[in-house]
């Protein structure tokens, strides 16, 4: 993902290698025709405090959530700690990937499919993580390996993309559907939500009245958070659970 040109342009500031440091950044930015590279860039270098203030402001995550000792975590500090890319990769590795392999899972079972992840072999992956990063991230490209190994092979429409998709819902879709608005009404305006322990509620009904006025908003976290709503009532969780 594009975030991760971040960690390898704080290994290359690390290494002072800077005249590797602003080629990447600039070829970054032409290949994503986003800042995106350079922001994760500057974002890592921030101290740890200033990045969970941002991170808190950009979310709907509740004090209770945030602050409770039970809930305490070095996840984060540990995440955007990473010196470079490499501990960043691994890093996902040991603890981001196993959340997306049961997603995929249970989608794949649910629709009676069978799926494969080939790119985990255990041969692939002790391989490329004893490659240098510049295998990994070369001129401004990620997946540079890669795309090297299968030029000829795989057409270059596919090999020369830099845009990076993930399982992508339609939440805007699923939005739009007229009975969503009554539905947010109900959970959310008209009575205190079970997941309140968890969200910011007072941030989070702004989202849903200006939803509900403009039809425009941060529709990931409205469905996200609605899902988790939803889900609560279902199986009777209460205040104190």
């Amino acid at each position: 993902y594009h975030y991760f040109y971040g960690f390898y342009f704080k290994g290359l500031l690390k290494k002072l290698k800077f005249a590797t440091l602003f080629r990447e950044i600039f070829l970054s930015i032409i290949k994503t025709k986003t800042l995106m590279p350079m922001l994760s860039f500057f974002y890592l270098l921030l101290p740890i405090e200033i990045k969970m203030r941002y991170m808190v402001k950009k979310s709907t995550i509740s004090d209770y959530l945030l602050h409770s000792e039970k809930n305490s975590t070095d996840f984060f500090k540990e995440y955007y700690s990473c010196p470079d890319l490499k501990s960043a990769l691994k890093f996902h590795l040991d603890y981001k990937l196993e959340h997306l392999l049961k997603w995929e899972d249970r989608n794949s079972m649910t629709h009676s499919r069978e799926a494969r992840v080939p790119f985990l072999d255990k041969r692939i992956i002790e391989f490329v993580s004893r490659l240098p990063e510049k295998y990994i991230i070369n001129n401004g490209e990620t997946k540079s390996i890669l795309r090297d190994a299968m030029r000829g092979i795989v057409p270059s429409s596919i090999l020369d993309r830099n845009d990076k998709i993930g399982y992508q819902t339609p939440e805007d879709s699923w939005l739009a559907h007229p009975s969503i608005e009554k539905i947010l009404k109900k959970s959310f305006l008209d009575s205190k939500p079970l997941c309140s322990n968890f969200v910011n509620i007072k941030k989070f009904k702004y989202l849903v009245e200006k939803f509900i006025s403009t039809k425009k908003g941060d529709n990931r976290i409205i469905w996200r958070t609605l899902m988790l709503e939803l889900w609560l009532n279902k199986f009777n969780f209460s205040q104190s659970s």
